[in-house]
């Protein structure tokens, strides 16, 4: 039986995917306090904005407050999400800040 040479080739988008699709079988991170943990697209769809949107937001500031584990692992606490959305919350156009 022959054996074949096979090379696989890996990209960084491989690797990330790769990690946050192991991340996602984990089961629901939680908080003492039995808070969930949102991932950034999970937290995007919770406040049905991008995921870019988010990650700008992170580099630019005025976002919400999340939390870095190791290099590329970002968390989202649900209450600080609707937090950051309620100061966002406006009657009219005249009260934005300027």
């Amino acid at each position: 039986m022959a054996r074949h040479n096979m090379t696989k080739t890996t990209t960084v988008a491989t690797l990330i995917d790769e990690e946050e699709r192991a991340h996602t079988g984990r089961g629901d991170s939680a908080d003492k306090k039995g808070e969930r943990f949102l991932t950034t697209p999970e937290a995007a769809s919770h406040l049905r904005v991008s995921k870019s949107y988010l990650d700008k937001l992170r580099v630019y500031g005025g976002g919400p407050e999340f939390m870095r584990l190791g290099k590329r692992k970002i968390l989202y606490r649900r209450s600080d999400l609707d937090l950051w959305a309620g100061r966002r919350r406006f009657a009219s156009t005249s009260e934005y800040p300027r």
